[in-house]
């Protein structure tokens, strides 16, 4: 009778703690995934997809859900080239008025959102956080996390040159190649990069559907300027209470052969390793000055604009890692996860210390070209655990 006791009580425990076991970990456990979404939003030159034709996020959105995540994109209706006040409204209103009706849907009333930025989509995303837009209130009461991918939160000294160089194409190739001498061999392209190349550019995407709505590039060139970035745009646009800022640089090294000449960013990434040139720093103030009035959209935001600091304090950005668009110094902002190299490539004749990651193939853009470097072990390995974390 004892023992039939003992085995009673022991089946008891078992079955017990197994129905316990099964509630703890079964349906009823709510996951991160129950009630956050990842919204992506893209950067600049394309929309969700590139031309209509492929994913600005190549396979990110795949490798997200097959881990449970709802995602959403910015689609069609945020602008690809304006500027990142312009986009950030766009972007507001998208929020507001499909995305959260969506994710409301899906997920429940009280669903959260983890926003990721590439590139430009870094800052206008920040402006929808924290201005919003003329029909909407900022979107940061729904989101937990902003997480910044190469984001030049600081500027880009690639735009620098141009907007240093507006009628003097010559001068912007001497520079990106390194030979003074092509500024002689071309000095007879003395047209103006903005008046005479982008805005007729600009336009004409817009007559064709590939933009929607006037764009000024005197408005994208102030906002992704280091002056404009440092002392006219993040001056204004402060980081909302409440949410989690993250972000990660990359980088490219010039020394990856399995990627061949890299006619974009190896030049420009050598362009951005040379050191300062003060006076074409002192001349950004002073293009400034000449070309800021009280009514140029260029230069408003919200009809409040601080022209404080100096420009000589961003010449540090002219030195270091960067990605072939946007220096490491630049990308930084709120908790910094670190600079993506790539990995060690063997070869039959030699091994390659860092593949290198320059400015689009940290999300893949590039279709899957990204040698020495996996998109998708950082986004689920690495990127996803953080958006883990600030979900519990």
């Amino acid at each position: 009778m004892k023992k039939l006791r003992f085995f009673t009580i022991v089946i008891c425990v078992l079955c017990f703690s197994s129905f316990a076991f099964a509630s703890s970990s079964g349906s009823d456990i709510e996951k991160p995934q129950d009630k956050y979404a990842i919204l992506l939003a893209h950067g600049m030159a394309a929309n969700e997809k590139i031309f209509g034709l492929v994913d600005y996020f190549y396979g990110v959105q795949g490798w997200l859900e097959d881990k449970g995540w709802t995602v959403y994109q910015t689609g069609d209706k945020v602008s690809q080239w304006n500027d990142a006040m312009h986009k950030g409204a766009e972007f507001t209103d998208v929020f507001y008025n499909e995305i959260l009706p969506r994710a409301k849907a899906d997920l429940g009333n009280d669903v959260k959102f983890h926003v990721i930025g590439h590139s430009h989509g870094c800052l206008y995303t920040r402006y929808a956080l924290s201005i919003g837009s003329n029909n909407n209130p900022p979107i940061a009461p729904y989101v937990v996390s902003h997480t910044s991918l190469c984001g030049p939160h600081r500027g880009s000294t690639v735009c620098d040159l141009l907007f240093n160089n507006r009628d003097n194409l010559g001068g912007i190739i001497a520079d990106v190649m390194n030979m003074p001498i092509m500024e002689d061999v071309l000095g007879w392209l003395n047209i103006d990069i903005v008046d005479g190349v982008l805005d007729p550019l600009f336009k004409f995407l817009d007559g064709v559907g590939l933009e929607q709505g006037e764009v000024s590039a005197l408005n994208n060139a102030v906002n992704l300027s280091t002056y404009g970035a440092n002392f006219i745009f993040n001056k204004n646009v402060p980081n909302a209470p409440g949410v989690n800022y993250q972000s990660w640089a990359s980088t490219v090294t010039g020394h990856n052969p399995l990627r061949g000449i890299n006619l974009l960013f190896n030049p420009t990434y050598g362009y951005m390793r040379h050191p300062t040139n003060g006076d074409k720093v002192e001349n950004t103030a002073q293009l400034y000055n000449a070309l800021k009035g009280p009514n140029d959209p260029a230069f408003s935001l919200n009809n409040t604009i601080n022209y404080g600091g100096h420009p000589t304090t961003i010449g540090a950005l002219l030195e270091g890692y960067n990605d072939g668009l946007v220096d490491e110094q630049s990308a930084k902002w709120g908790t910094y996860r670190g600079l993506l190299k790539g990995v060690e490539i063997n070869l039959l004749i030699a091994s390659v210390d860092e593949g290198g990651v320059d400015h689009f193939q940290i999300n893949n853009n590039l279709i899957g070209n990204t040698p020495g470097f996996s998109p998708k072990d950082f986004w689920v390995d690495e990127l996803l655990p953080t958006l883990e974390d600030y979900s519990n």
